[in-house]
């Protein structure tokens, strides 16, 4: 169960957003509810196992920090990007072959593979179509080019999963598979508030440290740090020969002969699920949890300094709050 205080969290986050959350999700409701009948009833199946709305919170709080305001532009843009977000783990769960999500099955072990990719697909085209006509065509293409950046990220991890990954490859990996569709987010969210170029330029690298800080720690949640309560299903990046920043940091600053033993045992997991608690012994001795952690402290302190760098505004302090709950995140 999560504890007294993570609800209280995201309560408050939550009422600062204010009726504009509750609206994203009836719109997001609404997309499903108009399809086809051959997709309704599996659309809202999924949409009932939706997460916590963490990226479109944070667009419709910012949405709200500038000059300008708009809260239709800023709802049907925050459903765009819920649409995107389930789209891309229908697609992540069928490469993956994830049985759970939040405790529930997935979409493709109730509806097989090609099911869930038609529904993924779905999901996507009416994600650009609520957002095609907006009066700024900024808005559109930031999410068209997050849905692009989405697909190489995940191309990207495909292609290296088994082998031995470079930093640089992890981030390129993290910059389009999580980064690019929070970048999205706080970009439409400074759009729609009416902000200047080199303030929305600000917020994109604000989006890209969240995004950056986010999958770094669920890095660790893969490896059951902190995810206690979330109904995660755990080692799924080692199983299948997914290289995280925990075991690039170890192998990082491993002796040769380190080196070589994890990479023998990394070759082994995904057939031998028994030699996951070496990998994780030795992850744990050697500091990389500790190390993995502190670079995502890292890129969460440089986002909490520009959200602090902008003008203040009523929703300012629930967003720092979301951003510095992450880092010890338990939803």
């Amino acid at each position: 169960m999560k504890s007294v205080a993570d609800y209280k969290i995201l309560s408050e986050i939550r009422g600062f957003a204010g009726d504009d959350l509750k609206r994203t999700g009836d719109l997001v409701l609404a997309v499903a509810q108009a399809a086809p009948e051959t997709v309704r009833p599996r659309l809202e199946r999924m949409l009932s196992c939706h997460g916590k709305r963490i990226r479109a919170t944070l667009l419709l709080l910012l949405a709200k920090s500038g000059p300008a305001s708009s809260p239709d532009r800023a709802v049907r843009a925050a459903a765009s990007i819920e649409l995107l977000h389930l789209a891309s783990l229908v697609h992540d769960d069928v490469i993956d072959q994830t049985g759970t999500r939040r405790g529930e099955p997935t979409v493709h072990s109730l509806w097989g593979n090609r099911a869930a990719v038609l529904l993924g697909d779905y999901a996507l085209a009416k994600s650009l179509e609520l957002v095609v006509d907006d009066e700024d065509s900024r808005i559109p293409l930031t999410i068209s080019r997050a849905s692009g950046q989405l697909v190489a990220g995940e191309l990207l991890e495909l292609q290296l999963a088994g082998n031995e990954v470079s930093l640089g490859q992890y981030e390129e990996i993290v910059a389009g598979k999580t980064a690019a569709l929070v970048e999205a987010s706080t970009v439409c969210g400074g759009v729609i508030a009416g902000h200047g170029p080199e303030t929305v330029a600000a917020l994109a690298q604000l989006g890209r440290d969240v995004g950056f800080g986010f999958q770094m720690i669920d890095d660790l949640l893969d490896f059951g740090i902190g995810a206690g309560n979330l109904g995660k299903a755990k080692h799924t990046d080692l199983a299948n020969g997914v290289m995280t920043l925990p075991t690039i940091l170890y192998l990082e600053s491993a002796s040769p002969a380190e080196a070589r033993a994890m990479r023998g045992l990394l070759r082994e997991v995904p057939s031998d699920q028994g030699r996951v608690p070496q990998v994780v012994s030795l992850l744990e001795s050697s500091g990389a949890f500790d190390r993995a952690r502190a670079v995502a402290r890292g890129h969460i302190d440089r986002a909490t300094a520009a959200v602090q760098a902008l003008p203040p505004w009523p929703g300012r302090d629930a967003l720092l709050k979301l951003i510095g709950a992450m880092l010890h995140r338990s939803f």
